[in-house]
């Protein structure tokens, strides 16, 4: 009987050990493919941006604000990196033989799946969690900070407040009780414009 019980429980630990190999391969899986197709969005990001340099919105401006767009943009993509990932991991245990090696093992499909779909489920939930504490908040003071180095104070941007013969431009609001860049002005006469700060 103790025997018996012994090759039970050995048996156990090498089929959690085959759940866990799985799941490790569908892992490095998705990071692979995520940091590929992310270095490739980067790229195309900065291409995109070198366009729109000029005499205020400078490279290395260009270069914070891809880095700093980045989560949102890799949140946005991870439901297929979930999806190539997992097929590129099954597709590698199948090639290699781990698949059929599992089911001689007496891993059904059923188990097989779920140690598949394991590290999918931990990257949604990480996902989600970032999603609502930091990637908004970043996002936002990437666009602002671009949209303050691409224009500083531009008639066409930002938010105007006209009272009496008083015009206030703010060209952003990064955070709550922050503002960027204000200019208000007292206008004298129709074509003379007067304490500007």
């Amino acid at each position: 009987r103790s025997t018996r019980k012994e090759s039970s429980a050995a048996s156990d630990v090498y089929k959690r050990q085959i759940e866990l190999n799985i799941s490790m391969r569908i892992l490095q899986a998705y990071f692979l493919v995520a940091l590929a197709i992310s270095s490739l969005d980067l790229l195309f990001l900065l291409l995109g941006e070198l366009g729109e340099i000029n005499s205020s919105y400078l490279f290395i401006d260009a270069l914070k604000y891809c880095i700093q767009i980045m989560p949102y943009r890799i949140y946005d993509m991870s439901a297929y990196f979930c999806l190539v990932g997992t097929l590129i991991g099954l597709g590698a245990l199948i090639d290699q033989g781990e698949i059929m090696a599992s089911r001689v093992l007496g891993k059904s499909f059923f188990q097989i799946i779920l140690a598949s779909f394991r590290p999918v489920l931990i990257i949604v939930l990480v996902g989600l969690i970032s999603s609502e504490l930091w990637i908004p908040q970043l996002s936002q003071k990437a666009e602002e900070e671009r949209a303050i180095a691409r224009d500083g104070t531009n008639l066409d941007t930002g938010y105007w407040i006209n009272k009496e013969r008083q015009f206030i431009h703010i060209s952003s609001i990064p955070n709550e009780g922050l503002i960027g860049q204000k200019r208000a002005c007292r206008i004298k006469s129709i074509i003379s414009i007067s304490m500007c700060d």
